[in-house]
């Protein structure tokens, strides 16, 4: 995903709908940090989850790539691509709630209006 404030990436989306999830977690980006948040209504609100990711590996730029997962335990990790390194930004420990540390979900991208990416994939931890 793209540096650009305000694109998120869609981790564990479950219920309602495939463009309309129920409930998932949120990592967006801010102007300077990555934010891990969650949601149980559709995302008529989001809950912020740990502290924002405020390292200089967390601040995004024009080109740089987002790398997010969130493992068995709830801990969501996240990494910075620029060029061809790779560097960690973080992690956030989501609360031991079951949609959060149990089961799969499906994965997706929020975009700002016109913003486009390219590269995107997803897969599932042992």
């Amino acid at each position: 995903m793209n540096g650009v404030a305000d694109d998120s990436l869609i981790l564990k989306a479950t219920a309602g709908t495939a463009t309309a999830p129920q409930s998932y977690v949120r990592v967006r980006l801010t102007s300077n940090s990555v934010v891990v948040e969650t949601t149980v209504n559709s995302g008529g609100t989001f809950t912020p989850q740990g502290t924002p990711l405020t390292s200089a590996n967390a601040n995004l730029a024009a080109g740089d790539r987002l790398t997010a997962q969130v493992d068995a335990a709830g801990l969501v990790s996240v990494w910075r691509t620029r060029g061809t390194t790779t560097v960690y930004a973080g992690s956030v420990q989501l609360p031991n709630v079951a949609l959060w540390t149990t089961g799969g979900g499906r994965i997706g991208m929020s975009l700002a209006n016109g913003n486009r990416v390219d590269d995107f994939s997803g897969g599932t931890l042992p």
